[in-house]
């Protein structure tokens, strides 16, 4: 996890990495080929390269980008992604460079961080971008506050990145997802302790940490507010 520079010196490089995905933000324009996929990199675009897949760069000048290269536990055939620029993509890539720090000192910290830029991506592949101003700033807000469960989040600072008061951010969540912004971040913050608690083993402390609750107390009367059940009862089911 780490910015790179290429194409001083040369005009093409091929990669292949057998045991790890690669992530990629681009500052730069070129074109991109992974496997039997072909891209042109923009600056703002992103791609992301299973592992044991050839990838390919045609640099145009130096060309400067933000990327990791990581482990995934799912195997098999998975085709490659890519997204072309798009303002919703900027919050993801300022996550990404907030967890440089912590890759040596903090790597469950970095993990964590990583871990929340791909579910976003992921929520706009799942979601493309729309025409409406009023759904522009809902996917951007989505985006911030779903891609920033580990941090303390400002609703404030959120509606000031979509462009809005923060009164016109709360009308536009209660028309379109019926709840307020702090609603759907604890509701969010909620569903993903829940993965964790009944997927992974992690301690109950590292997963209240990792979804920006880490107060045990106060995440234990969240989950039961949320969901009746204790964390621990969700973790060990009868």
């Amino acid at each position: 996890m780490t910015h790179a520079m290429h194409g001083v010196t040369v005009e093409r490089e091929t990669f292949l990495l057998t045991d790890l995905w690669m992530l990629h933000f681009y500052d730069y324009a070129g074109e991109l080929s992974i496997g039997d996929h072909t891209f042109a990199i923009e600056p703002g675009s992103v791609s992301l390269a299973p592992a044991n897949m050839t990838v390919g760069f045609r640099y145009l000048g130096p060309s400067r980008h933000l990327y990791v290269h990581f482990r995934l536990p799912f195997r098999g055939p998975v085709a490659p992604a890519f997204w072309t620029p798009d303002p919703r993509l900027n919050s993801l890539r300022e996550l990404l460079e907030r967890a440089l720090p912590f890759r040596k000192t903090e790597p469950l910290r970095a993990s964590v961080r990583l871990w929340d830029v791909l579910l976003g991506l992921a929520s706009l592949k799942d979601a493309p971008a729309r025409s409406s101003e009023e759904d522009r700033v809902l996917e951007t807000a989505l985006v911030r506050l779903e891609s920033n469960l580990s941090e303390r989040v400002r609703i404030a600072e959120v509606a000031r990145r979509c462009g809005v008061s923060i009164n016109t951010l709360g009308r536009i969540f209660q028309e379109r997802l019926g709840v307020s912004p702090v609603t759907h971040l604890r509701r969010c913050r909620v569903n993903r302790a829940l993965e964790l608690l009944r997927h992974s083993d992690q301690p109950v402390k590292s997963i209240a940490w990792s979804v920006g609750l880490p107060d045990l107390h106060h995440f234990n009367k969240v989950l039961r507010t949320e969901t009746g059940r204790s964390p621990r009862a969700w973790r060990n089911p009868a």
